[in-house]
């Protein structure tokens, strides 16, 4: 059922996307004078793919401005702005431009909760991003029929911006949670309904503002990682709050704990979603400290974990599995040393600091290890 909802939205979608391409420049004509038209006729698909890029790149930043703004209305405080991998950040040190990637999305405006979490209003921030849209979509069509422009780039970008803002809308506002990566529409429908989906949400944002500004995971409150009371396994967010956990008792040095919920999470793996990436960099983790090997390597010969690891390879996560990869699979110190290199330069300029300290503490112990094994080795 969850797989036909899915594929009639995409393909919904995409008749819409269709739909927008092939009555564009009819509409266009029709709406501009002759004499107007045939000035620009030459230059018309050019100006269009003009038109379509600015006009995208604007309605992003304009449904994530619109969670800014719904966010400080309802006692958020600012944590980052995100387009694609740019990433702007506001921490202790100010304001910084960094990189953070996350697949399926093309921007992101994280807020942080002020309030106690019982107390903290969410629904506006949620709604913030479709709210704009829809106002920027109606302010266009506002400006085509009072300004009436004659100019074709300025006609059809306002024409262009009315369909992606809607678009853009559509594909927020209504519910849609796919393997675990859910939408604007979703977050404030289940938030609605599940106070323990709202307490969730409102907890990985406080830890999101902290590990943000560069704070060490195990320096957050213990009670930020709670997990659920009843562990539900069909519900996403309960796999993403355990694995929360596990990064917090790593952080904390509690490895016996941390080896204990990635292995809790076994029978389970399949139904994880998009979250079973995240799993198995923990899960390859340890496979690969206690040397089943074997595991590890029928894992990344996968053609699925293997077109993600290309998506984040840049990703510090990414750079401690290949480094794991190259110490225990190839037997390469020094490649092993690059991937090492790479994360901690990318420290200063990683958009969640707190997460990139972690990951270096976790190569560290796979450095150490190492090092145990071959003096071990040596005695032998």
């Amino acid at each position: 059922m969850k797989k036909t909802k899915l594929l009639l939205y995409y393909l919904l979608y995409l008749v819409l996307g269709v739909l927008v391409g092939l009555l564009s420049p009819i509409l266009l004509k029709a709406t501009l004078n002759q004499e107007t038209f045939s000035k620009t006729d030459g230059n018309m698909f050019f100006l269009l793919a003009v038109s379509f890029l600015v006009s995208w790149v604007l309605g992003v930043m304009i449904h994530e401005a619109g969670h800014l703004t719904a966010g400080l209305l309802s006692h958020y405080r600012f944590i980052s702005y995100r387009f694609y991998s740019i990433t702007i950040t506001h921490s202790n040190s100010g304001w910084e431009c960094r990189y953070y990637k996350m697949p399926g999305t093309s921007g992101q405006c994280l807020m942080e909760p002020t309030l106690p979490c019982d107390q903290q209003p969410c629904l506006l921030y949620h709604a913030g991003g479709v709210l704009a849209n829809l106002l920027a979509a109606a302010l266009c069509i506002l400006l085509m029929y009072m300004l009436k422009p004659q100019t074709f780039l300025f006609q059809s970008m306002l024409f262009i911006m009315i369909i992606f803002n809607m678009l853009i809308a559509f594909s927020n506002g209504i519910p849609l949670s796919n393997q675990g990566l859910s939408n604007d529409g979703y977050n404030f429908l289940t938030s609605r309904r599940d106070k323990e989906y709202r307490q969730y949400l409102c907890n990985a944002l406080k830890i999101q503002a902290k590990l943000t500004k560069g704070e060490a995971m195990h320096s957050i409150p213990e009670s930020y990682f709670k997990l659920p009371e009843h562990l539900d396994y069909t519900k996403y967010y309960h796999f993403e709050a355990i694995l929360n956990l596990i990064s917090y008792k790593q952080s904390c040095g509690q490895i016996d704990d941390a080896k204990a919920l990635v292995q809790s999470l076994v029978p389970y793996e399949e139904k994880m979603g998009y979250f079973r990436f995240l799993y198995l960099y923990e899960k390859l983790y340890y496979q690969l400290m206690d040397g089943d090997v074997e595991q590890v390597k029928a894992a990344l010969h996968e053609k699925a974990v293997r077109r993600y690891l290309k998506k984040m390879k840049k990703m510090p996560p990414t750079l401690r599995l290949y480094m794991g990869e190259a110490l225990y699979l190839n037997h390469d110190p020094l490649q092993a040393e690059t991937y090492y290199k790479q994360a901690r330069a990318m420290q200063p300029k990683y958009a969640v600091p707190g997460i990139c300290q972690l990951e270096l503490q976790l190569m560290d112990a796979m450095l150490q290890d190492q090092k145990g094994n071959q003096a071990a080795s040596v005695q032998e």
